[in-house]
């Protein structure tokens, strides 16, 4: 599986409303992949956490751009 399986996966969570109550209603990591292969996405457990490291990754970038110096003239 690659991200963008995950992407069409969560971009298809927002558009439907059934399919965004039958995630809700998850309770576990298996039962959401076997969710996104009901709806012909392939995704696994690596994906997931993949993508929270990517996530924690990006927005740590964002956080900690460091301001340019400002010189006094």
């Amino acid at each position: 599986m690659s991200r963008e399986e995950l992407k069409g996966f969560i971009n298809a969570t927002e558009r439907s409303f059934t399919l965004r109550t039958k995630l809700k209603e998850c309770k576990t990591v298996h039962e959401i992949i076997m969710l996104s292969k009901e709806y012909g996405f392939t995704i696994n457990s690596d994906d997931l956490k993949e993508d929270k490291d990517a996530e924690y990754l990006q927005n740590w970038f964002k956080i900690s751009i460091i301001s340019p110096i400002k010189k006094n003239i």
